[in-house]
């Protein structure tokens, strides 16, 4: 009987908690990490929700390396991301085993 009440007690503390923390940070939420000069790496970037997340990265200022198996689509999204981005982008398409130095 006194482990339920303690367990009781403990489970309302903890909701409490819990609902206090999400009231502070709805109304002082934490601070955005900019990721403009960042470089990020996105698979599957030649269609799909990859390319879309290659375009949003690069509308954000990120330095974006678009990685797809099928090079025709890679390109595309290549070219679609440096219209929004002057900087150089890489666009790598390979099929099989890949190594790195």
């Amino acid at each position: 009987m006194l482990s339920l009440i303690a367990d009781t007690i403990w489970l309302l503390c903890v909701v409490v908690f819990s609902v206090a923390e999400a009231v502070l940070y709805t109304l002082y939420p934490k601070p955005k990490k900019s990721i403009r000069g960042e470089t990020a790496v996105v698979t599957g970037a030649g269609h799909g929700i990859g390319r879309e997340y290659a375009l949003q990265l690069a509308r954000l200022g990120a330095r974006v390396v678009c990685w797809d198996i099928n090079p025709t689509t890679c390109e595309k999204t290549k070219y679609c991301t440096a219209l929004y981005k002057r900087a150089a982008l890489k666009s790598v398409s390979q099929r099989g085993r890949v190594s790195f130095a």
